[in-house]
């Protein structure tokens, strides 16, 4: 724009020598760009510096979102591995026709159950970082026609979430309550 009206004022000034005189004066004083100089196209720095702002703030906005949702996943983890390790117990009971007892040692925060079995894949869980939980009962026994003894169990991670299996001892349903 500013090239625009110097060219528009020497071509003004200049049209007093004659026809073409303020094409040979902007000719002279203002060359054409360059190919490099039209190849230059970029951010400047205050541009580079308001788009890190940007995404800083979009971050510190997504973070705690995210932070949360995590810790939340460590409980739905835990309880989902507790559910799988009750079902396993319950399925070596039917399998076994024999019970099967599933202890529950809150003192050191870990779920096991005892089977002569060569597949060891469930057969204990220890919980850590923050995870913890409470029973009722120490111990619970599963019968071969997939019944349980009546339980409760509580757990609780770090930011106090807390998340709850039970069983009413009637049937082989687990119920789940999740915040």
């Amino acid at each position: 724009m500013a090239r625009r009206a110097a060219v528009t004022l020497f071509r003004e000034l200049g049209s007093a020598g004659g026809p073409n005189a303020g094409d040979v004066v902007s000719k002279r004083f203002l060359p054409e760009k360059s190919s490099l100089t039209k190849s230059l196209t970029g951010l400047t720095l205050v541009e580079m510096t308001l788009v890190l702002i940007i995404i800083l703030c979009l971050a510190g906005l997504v973070f705690p979102v995210f932070k949360n949702s995590l810790k939340k996943a460590v409980l739905d983890s835990s309880v989902q591995k507790t559910l799988a390790m009750l079902d396993y117990a319950a399925g070596r009971a039917a399998l076994t026709d024999r019970g099967v007892a599933v202890e529950f040692e809150a003192a050191k925060q870990k779920i096991s159950f005892d089977v002569s079995d060569p597949d060891r894949q469930l057969r204990e869980i220890v919980f850590s970082g923050g995870m913890t939980f409470e029973s009722d009962a120490k111990e619970v026994r599963v019968f071969p026609d997939g019944r349980w003894q009546k339980f409760t169990l509580v757990f609780k991670d770090a930011r106090g979430a807390k998340a709850r299996i039970s069983n009413d001892g009637l049937g082989g349903r687990m119920k789940v309550e999740m915040p």
